[in-house]
């Protein structure tokens, strides 16, 4: 696992180096850096990946699983590492996708991030900025996907179908998981 640990991040770094010399230099965008957020960049992602965790925390306790016991991310006090494994084939198509958009749109600028004097170094979206980044992730959660079958439904009922995945392959029902990848 930790050897799988290692290609992760090395596979991260590189993902978001692209991230870097694709955006205009006036984000300020350096690479991930989530707490506190240094950029504009970087705040939308953290935001996002907190509105999808608790999208997913939400599927897996349907499920009736226990979100802190996952398989890959570490197993500690307060981390619910299975909602946080399951979040990673969510990630790039849910809140990755929404921030490109919204950075290529210039819907959301770097005009709507601050600096709260209590926080030094942290860039935080404004209220007008994190309701526009609401709206467009839940739009986003609710637009239909293809399923392997060939069905459509929202993200956010696949988010739910891959938590019923997980659960069967826990308890023996299912041989392995299959990762959900869009059509």
């Amino acid at each position: 696992v930790d050897s799988l640990r290692g290609y992760e991040g090395v596979a991260a770094a590189a993902y978001f180096g692209a991230w870097r010399v694709s955006v205009a230099p006036g984000w300020g965008f350096d690479g991930r850096a989530f707490y506190p957020p240094p950029d504009p960049i970087n705040a939308m992602l953290s935001f996002g990946y907190t509105l999808a965790l608790h999208d997913v925390l939400t599927a897996i306790q349907i499920t009736g699983l226990d979100p802190y016991l996952g398989t890959f991310h570490v197993i500690e006090a307060g981390r619910p590492s299975l909602a946080l494994d399951l979040l990673e084939e969510f990630r790039p198509l849910i809140v990755d996708r929404l921030v490109l958009e919204l950075v290529q749109s210039n819907a959301l600028p770097p005009a709507r991030f601050g600096q709260p004097a209590e926080r030094p170094g942290a860039v935080y979206l404004d209220a007008a900025g994190r309701a526009l980044l609401v709206d467009r992730y839940e739009a986003a959660m609710q637009s239909r996907a293809r399923l392997p079958t060939g069905e459509q439904t929202t993200l956010r009922q696949i988010m739910l179908l891959q938590a019923r995945a997980v659960a069967r392959v826990m308890r023996g029902e299912q041989a392995e998981y299959a990762g959900y990848t869009p059509r």
